[in-house]
C-alpha cells in the first residue's frame, strides 16, 4: 500500500462517508503488501474516524467501545484478587462502568473500587474523554462521610506508564483493605 501518511490524512479528514471507511478497512485487512505495523496504523485511524462518526459500523466490526478497557481492568482484577481479600468491600467487586459515561462526559469510563468500613476507598479508573484521546489511568484514595470528606490523593498515568499505575492502586488498596 503506498503512501500510508497521504492514506491516513484522506481517512482522518473526515469527508468519507461510512461505506468508504468501511471499504478502506476491508482493503487495509486483505492487503498483502503492507506491514503489520502499517496496518495497524491503518485500522487506527479508520476506528476513530467511525467511532467519531459512525458508532454502530465501528462496534460491529470493533466491539464494544469500552471493550479494551474493560478487557486491561478485568485481568489487573483477577491479579488483585490473589493478593487481597476484597471480600468487605463496601461497593461491588468487578469491572463497572463509570458515570461519566452516562452523563457523556466521557466516552469511555470504566473503573474497579474498594471502599472500606471507614468509608475511606480507591479506585483504579480508565478513562477515554473524546474518541480521538488516548485512554488514561486515574487512580487515586478518597474519604466519605462527615469528617473530612474528600479526595486524598490521585494520579493520572498513560498506558504506558500502566505498571505503575497498577503498583500505586496496589499500594493503596495495603492502605485501605479491612483485615
Amino acid at each position: 500500500m503506498p503512501d500510508i501518511a497521504r492514506i491516513i490524512a484522506v481517512i482522518e479528514n473526515g469527508t468519507l462517508s461510512r461505506a468508504q471507511l468501511m471499504t478502506q478497512y476491508n482493503n487495509v485487512v486483505g492487503h498483502k503488501g503492507t506491514t503489520e505495523k502499517e496496518k495497524e496504523t491503518l485500522i487506527a485511524a479508520i476506528e476513530k474516524q467511525l467511532r467519531v462518526r459512525f458508532p454502530k459500523a465501528a462496534t460491529k466490526i470493533f466491539g464494544s467501545r469500552d471493550a479494551t478497557a474493560r478487557d486491561i481492568l478485568s485481568n489487573i482484577d483477577s491479579d488483585i484478587l490473589r493478593d487481597f481479600d476484597l471480600s468487605k468491600n463496601k461497593l461491588n467487586n468487578g469491572v463497572k462502568t463509570g458515570k461519566d459515561v452516562f452523563t457523556g462526559k466521557s466516552f469511555v469510563h470504566v473503573n474497579l473500587s474498594y471502599k472500606n468500613s471507614e468509608n475511606v476507598g480507591v479506585y483504579f479508573i480508565l478513562n477515554q474523554e473524546t474518541p480521538t484521546d488516548e485512554l488514561v489511568a486515574i487512580v487515586g484514595r478518597y474519604k466519605t462521610g462527615k469528617e473530612d470528606p474528600g479526595e486524598i490523593e490521585r494520579h493520572i498515568f498513560g498506558l504506558d506508564e500502566k505498571d505503575r499505575a497498577v503498583d500505586t492502586y496496589r499500594r493503596f488498596l495495603a492502605m485501605v483493605v479491612d483485615l
